[in-house]
């Protein structure tokens, strides 16, 4: 059980609102890491059916670019979805903003 203490110490602690220490000198420390694209995928989702009160198809196949016999560049919508007056297709990108771009 004590390999997880560090996890389970962040877990509660993040769970209790309290930042985790990143200036912790010797103390023991973790690191974790997210892809931020997929959080902000999520999240955007979870706005879009929230707002439009429908469900919303996430990576729907839309079809193919290119019409030909073989192959093809499969046309994936990162949100579809309907509401009473048209449908929706659209793409989300998380940009990590730095200084000067």
């Amino acid at each position: 059980m004590e390999c997880f203490k560090t996890a389970f110490d962040l877990a509660r602690r993040l769970l209790a609102g309290i930042g985790h220490d990143l200036d912790a000198g010797n103390a023991r420390t973790l690191v974790f890491l997210l892809d931020m694209n997929r959080v902000f995928e999520t999240y955007v989702h979870a706005v879009l059916e929230s707002h439009f009160r429908v469900a919303v198809e996430q990576q729907k196949l839309l079809g193919k670019l290119l019409r030909i016999q073989v192959g093809g560049i499969s046309q994936l919508a990162d949100y579809f979805w309907r509401d009473s007056s048209c449908f929706w297709i659209c793409d989300a990108k998380y940009k990590r903003l730095a200084r000067g771009q």
